[in-house]
């Protein structure tokens, strides 16, 4: 018995020299190749050095540099654990332990990633890095025990039929949907923005946006106004005017065609990366990412302001929103207050994670809230959108995990505890009050409590229709203006929440005649008192606007009062009040002999009704 288990012993040992010494002779070749460069025997002569020897350390490091570089990750951390099971602990340095922690973070192997951390804080090695790392996983890993479930749906094929689709963004009515689409990752697939519509609940076939828009070179990256009547998108080569390696056009669409594009300029584009926009609600503020000199990281959100007659120099949105590393895919939600984008720079799940900040008066806007687990997986979650409702988010989810990646849209509906504050719909048509033909003109809306929240737009010019999103229980004083007609000055309270079912504010403009007038709705006076309240300033400031570009236009401004009191003591107050408006239009730069005033007490009412409306300003031509 002993000499047969003497015998099986040496036959074991003579056997493990001849193995061992194929393998390393595998190992070798696998290194000349690779000195060929010839990669793909290399690899294969490693794998072969690892059969004949499966503690070949070396193989193994090997195999795992080589997955590493090609970003092959689920193969890479294979070969690392691999190396980590056969190679005693004091050899394995803690970069291998680092190396297997990240990548199981990067594969959303939580616990394993954890496990290799505490690997790493046996050793004496410290970094931001590792600290990072640590903050991340542990993140992750509280984020999944919370135990939420989320049902993600992928988009209908009509929609999801290429092999990859990103950037999705929506009219504010949900009734159709505009995003960049691929072919293929390959150089010869050029990106061009596609769109689909729901009709009777099915989305059509996607199909080209316009061909004003689209050119066999890369479009994307898209966003588009309230009204659907205005389109910013990316463009980064071609026949197009591009002042950086990627710049911001604009489109305007007239009727159901869209105007060819124009280059946004050099106030707004930059000589670097400037790309995907996000209009806010009211098409004010427009929100994109940019490799730009004056940030604080790699990528950037940065915001320009449009005064109604140009886009203003661009502003970075701060430290608050901006890390040291990538903010991308900034997504403004109509109600002008969340912001959401992408970026691998905060406290994450892995990748690039969605956030949420909220506009605050007082600092600008909050830090940046992880939207979470399921939202937020170990994979890259890119360019998020909610609709007008707050009910249902749609953004892309990306596999990069081979050497071909595809993306797909996804939607999925809001919890109840909704991240979005609800706003509230007006539409509407301007015509000409005489002939009732339509008009293209110009309107605002003012929330009269805050001088903040101004919606501007212009009606269409074959319709004249107009749509906007406003904040809900909200007045807001509207001013509407066009050439060779007389102004109109309105007072609102959206309260439809319906996108489909709007408020309706029709309007009515005169021509410019002698002796025709307007009341202004939006002057505001204590009771018995003549001194303009605070809310009744931006209305006053359209009309200085509307008067220096009518330098020819003299008015009256006329006071009345309700029929309650002594007809000399309203005589007064409505003088007072009507000097009280004069004054304030010459303060700001109206000169005098294109003004005058007079009081008129309750000597013209418009109703025997509702005394308030018989307490106003009007302004009459003369």
């Amino acid at each position: 018995m002993r000499f047969l288990l003497y015998f099986l012993t040496i036959i074991i040992y003579f056997g493990t020299l001849a193995q061992n010494g194929k393998s390393q002779r595998m190992y070798k070749k696998a290194d000349e190749a690779m000195a060929a460069r010839d990669f793909k025997a290399g690899k294969e002569l490693y794998k072969k050095a690892i059969e004949a020897d499966v503690t070949n350390e070396k193989a193994y490091l090997r195999l795992a540099a080589i997955y590493s570089l090609y970003r092959v990750k689920d193969s890479a951390l294979l070969y690392y654990e691999g190396y980590a099971k056969v190679t005693p602990p004091p050899k394995i340095n803690s970069k291998i332990w680092l190396n297997i922690a990240d990548l199981n973070y990067q594969l959303g192997n939580y616990k394993r990633a954890a496990v290799g951390i505490q690997k790493v804080r046996l050793s004496s090695e410290q970094s931001d890095y590792i600290d990072r790392l640590e903050n991340n996983i542990n993140f992750a890993i509280l984020e999944i025990g919370k135990g939420k479930k989320l049902e993600i749906e992928e988009l209908p094929p009509a929609i999801n039929q290429f092999q990859l689709q990103y950037f999705p963004v929506m009219t504010v009515d949900g009734q159709s949907i505009f995003y960049t689409k691929r072919n293929g990752s390959a150089r010869q697939f050029d990106e061009d923005i596609v769109f689909s519509r729901l009709n009777d609940k099915e989305w059509s076939n996607a199909e080209s946006v316009s061909e004003n828009i689209n050119t066999t070179y890369n479009e994307g990256a898209c966003t588009i106004s309230a009204d659907g009547r205005m389109l910013i998108f990316t463009a980064c080569e071609g026949d197009r005017v591009i002042y950086g390696s990627c710049d911001l056009f604009i489109s305007y669409k007239k009727g159901d065609n869209w105007s060819v594009p124009e280059n946004m300029g050099s106030v707004v584009n930059s000589k670097k990366w400037d790309s995907q926009p996000s209009l806010s609600g009211d098409g004010r503020r427009l929100y994109f990412s940019s490799d730009r000199p004056g940030g604080y990281g790699k990528r950037d959100i940065w915001m320009s302001t449009n005064s109604g007659t140009s886009w203003s120099k661009p502003i970075n949105l701060g430290t608050k929103v901006n890390s040291s590393f990538d903010e991308t895919t900034p997504f403004i939600h109509v109600n002008n207050q969340s912001l959401f984008f992408a970026s691998n720079g905060f406290t994450s799940m892995g990748g690039f994670d969605l956030f949420l900040t909220t506009k605050e008066k007082e600092t600008g806007w909050s830090y940046p809230k992880n939207l979470g687990y399921p939202i937020n997986t170990y994979q890259d979650e890119l360019s998020l959108f909610i609709n007008a409702e707050g009910t249902r988010s749609y953004y892309s989810i990306e596999n990069n995990f081979s050497q071909e990646p595809t993306s797909k849209l996804v939607s999925f509906k809001l919890a109840n505890d909704s991240l979005i504050s609800p706003v509230s719909y007006v539409t509407g048509i301007i015509r000409d009050k005489d002939t009732k033909v339509p008009l293209e003109a110009n309107l605002e809306m003012a929330n009269l409590s805050d001088s903040t929240d101004t919606y501007i737009t212009v009606s269409d010019s074959l319709n004249g229709r107009y749509f906007l999103v406003l904040k809900e229980q909200s007045s807001y004083g509207v001013f509407i203006d066009k050439d060779n007609y007389l102004f109109e000055d309105l007072n609102f309270k959206p309260t439809s929440r319906d996108a489909l079912k709007p408020d309706t504010l029709d309007i009515f403009l005169s021509p410019i005649k002698k002796g025709k007038s307007v009341v202004i709705e939006n002057i505001y006076f204590s009771f018995d008192e003549y001194t303009l309240n605070q809310a009744s300033t931006a209305e006053l400031k359209s009309i200085v606007r509307f008067m220096k570009n009518n330098k020819d236009l003299r008015f009256l401004i006329e006071g009345h009062t309700d029929k309650s009191g002594q007809a000399s003591y309203n005589q007064q107050l409505s003088e007072n009040r009507a000097k009280a408006v004069y004054d304030f239009l010459i303060n700001l730069g109206i000169s005098r002999d294109r003004l005058d005033f007079k009081g008129f007490g309750a000597s013209q009412p418009l109703t025997d009704g509702d005394q308030n409306v018989n307490r106003r300003i009007e302004f009459r031509l003369f």
